[in-house]
């Protein structure tokens, strides 16, 4: 198996997730506590396809040592909070707008 390095498109991909985490201040560089054991870390490659089968892009996660690295996932919402959400939005004439988040965190602040 080649080196990923030799690939520019999954290159590409490890420096977006790269960006995306020092970009939301996923974490803090601090000096190592005494007696304390750093965990490690991991790259995770995976292709990412539309709903078609087609190919979107590939995706590079970041991910800590001491996992089962298959379990990397997206959260997905219910369709029946989906309807009760839209039955407001419809009962209220409210706009609705589409976005895609590339990168969430769930403790982040949103505007």
């Amino acid at each position: 198996m080649q080196d990923v390095i030799s690939f520019p498109s999954w290159l590409q991909a490890m420096r977006d997730e790269y960006v995306a985490l020092l970009n939301n201040h996923t974490w803090t560089l601090t000096p190592l506590s005494f007696g304390a054991k750093v965990v490690g870390c991991k790259w995770l490659f995976k292709n990412k396809y539309n709903a078609d089968g087609s190919f979107q892009r590939h995706k590079a996660y970041l991910v800590a040592e001491g996992y089962d690295y298959n379990e990397i996932y997206s959260l997905v919402v219910k369709p029946s909070i989906i309807h009760v959400v839209l039955s407001h939005v419809v009962s209220s004439a409210w706009l609705i707008h589409e976005i895609d988040v590339n990168n969430g965190f769930l403790n982040d602040n949103l505007q």
